[in-house]
């Protein structure tokens, strides 16, 4: 969106040096997301809470500058359904590596889609899709790095002792 003499970052309130954000996306249930920078801030659901049977939260972490959050339910005929749409906006200036936090509400196959766009060129990046089996309870780590300047994305699973046994319990319960 380009308005006539107003820069991306001043028409939506953002800092001037926000020209590129990374854009995160998933439904809940079956799993909350969240994203933690580099200096311990977090963005997202809030892990603490539980959520309704929609999959919506009445609170979540905004402690990232320039970043927000977004529940998104479409249900226009009556009250919310499940899944509610989660999605993170972070807008930064530079190279940034985030800790994805995906944490299970309940058993399943879940995707998070991973979006990049740099506004200075007023074009769209990259594009990732990663899935992970999810259980309830059970967290799930992936380490984004994110280089704007050079349009690098680069995601990797942060994977720690009892992962393996959880995905097998996890693939077993699907069937």
């Amino acid at each position: 969106m380009l308005i006539v003499g107003v820069s991306f970052a001043e028409a939506y309130g953002l800092s001037p040096q926000s020209r590129y954000e990374l854009y995160l996306d998933t439904d809940t249930p079956p799993m909350l997301l969240y994203v933690e920078d580099a200096q311990g801030r977090i963005i997202g659901a809030n892990p603490n809470l539980s959520v309704s049977a929609s999959g919506m939260q009445q609170s979540d972490f905004q402690e990232i500058p320039d970043s927000y959050v977004e529940q998104n339910n479409f249900n226009a005929k009556g009250p919310a359904l499940p899944p509610t749409d989660w999605v993170i906006h972070i807008y930064c200036n530079g190279p940034q590596t985030y800790t994805a936090f995906c944490k299970g509400v309940s058993s399943g196959l879940n995707s998070v889609k991973f979006i990049t766009e740099y506004w200075e060129n007023v074009q769209e990046g990259n594009d990732e899709l990663v899935t992970l089996l999810v259980s309830p309870n059970v967290t799930r780590k992936l380490n984004v790095q994110f280089n704007p300047q050079d349009q690098v994305l680069k995601i990797t699973r942060l994977v720690v002792p009892g992962d393996l046994l959880s995905d097998v319990q996890s693939a077993c319960e699907q069937h």
